[in-house]
């Protein structure tokens, strides 16, 4: 593990890159290969925590125009959020076909900082949300689902709804935004929009934004939308119809695969919606 740092900031994100040596056809397919932590906070919590591969690009903007270019070959890591002060252990556990590795990484310590953390129902009162700090947080923003490579692009766009005091964005992960699913074989994500949304996490955090991240929209199976959609048998997908997306096993196993994979690579950032994470990550517990 690359560069593991020894001190973490409170709520801070800490991202590990793994060198990883084992073989594999699909690196988006845990039946296929596998990486992930058992991480023990101060209190004795332990959680699961899932690894991701992913291919690193470069953002350019040529004449108003953003271009996402491959920066090297894909990448393991692990990331990570600073909860609870004091020490962070984390047991890495790589899997492929030829079986099981474990790795225990010295500990990390969890230091103060002035984050205000995730954003959750208020334990004061649930009609509110607020931060683990306790301060109030109230989402205030406007439609802009899709990002926008062009014209306005999307750190010109958030920083004019910053100045105007907005703090709360969403978006699509569709076809025609930053959907994973729309390659050339289901099972596989488009790297350069998950680079996107790494851009844009990144954002949240010199901004004081929170992001909802909107998994799915139902113009991806209506019309044009579910004659591209990956899921489609026309596309080499398991399902006839869109009715049998909800139930096909096929399309319940892929679909819980991209749970993971954004359960993985984005949880960990406190601009994400903590009511998504935190309730796709229980649905992942023991993966």
């Amino acid at each position: 593990v690359a560069a593991q740092p020894e001190a973490v900031p409170l709520y801070g994100a800490v991202d590990l890159r793994v060198d990883l040596d084992a073989s594999w056809d699909n690196p988006y397919d845990p039946d296929d290969i596998a990486l992930a932590a058992r991480v023990t906070t101060a209190s004795g919590r332990q959680y699961d925590l899932p690894g991701f591969f992913m291919v690193p690009h470069r953002r350019e903007v040529d004449d108003g125009i953003e271009i996402m270019t491959p920066a090297g070959p894909g990448e393991w890591h692990l990331r990570l959020a600073g909860t609870e002060l004091g020490p962070l252990h984390c047991e890495v556990t790589a899997r492929d076909r030829s079986g099981e590795a474990r790795l225990a990484l010295p500990p990390m310590t969890v230091v103060p900082s002035e984050h205000p953390g995730f954003i959750r129902v208020s334990r004061v009162d649930p009609h509110y949300l607020a931060y683990d700090s306790g301060a109030p947080y109230l989402p205030i923003g406007h439609n802009l689902p899709i990002y926008p490579t062009a014209g306005q692009l999307v750190d010109e766009a958030l920083g004019k709804m910053a100045a105007a005091g907005e703090n709360w964005n969403r978006w699509w992960m569709s076809q025609r935004g930053l959907g994973l699913e729309w390659e050339s074989r289901l099972g596989w994500y488009r790297q350069a929009q998950a680079a996107q949304l790494d851009t844009a996490m990144t954002l949240a955090q010199q901004l004081g934004f929170a992001y909802m991240l909107c998994f799915d929209t139902h113009q991806d199976f209506r019309q044009d939308g579910w004659k591209a959609n990956p899921f489609n048998t026309a596309q080499g997908g398991p399902c006839a119809t869109p009715a049998e997306w909800f139930t096909h096993p096929e399309a319940r196993r892929h679909y819980r695969n991209r749970l993971r994979y954004t359960v993985a690579r984005w949880a960990a950032s406190s601009a994400c919606n903590a009511a998504m994470c935190a309730g796709v990550a229980s649905g992942l517990a023991g993966i």
